[in-house]
């Protein structure tokens, strides 16, 4: 285990509620004080990744925006879960992001080697 690793679990729909914009504005705030983060997209939280998804239409602000600042905070390490994706037939991904697909089992090896875990 590293010391100094959190991983962000989004599992939650991105417009049911706020606990994805929560979330990544935690990632973001962790990233500027040196804590080196992970974002692990899984269950419904892989909706958050879909290049369509509109949050206009239920009147909130469209957060996934901030998907495009990760870089700028330094958080490089992006994975989603390839079980996920197929039971919600997704085959469209937010363009830009490097994304790394994983198996559930590669998935929890890597969440197993974060120090600290936090699901949203």
């Amino acid at each position: 285990m590293t010391d100094n690793r959190l991983a962000i679990v989004m599992a939650s729909p991105p417009l049911a509620s706020f606990h994805n914009q929560e979330g990544l504005e935690l990632a973001m705030l962790c990233a500027s004080y040196g804590q080196q983060v992970s974002l692990f997209f899984v269950d419904d939280g892989v909706w958050q990744l879909h290049d369509a998804l509109n949050a206009n239409q239920v009147l909130r602000k469209n957060f996934t925006k901030s998907l495009a600042a990760l870089e700028f905070y330094d958080i490089e390490h992006l994975y989603v879960c390839e079980d996920s994706l197929a039971q919600r037939n997704m085959h469209s991904l937010v363009n830009g992001l490097e994304i790394q697909l994983l198996s559930a089992t590669r998935l929890s090896q890597l969440l197993a080697d974060h120090q600290q875990v936090l699901r949203f």
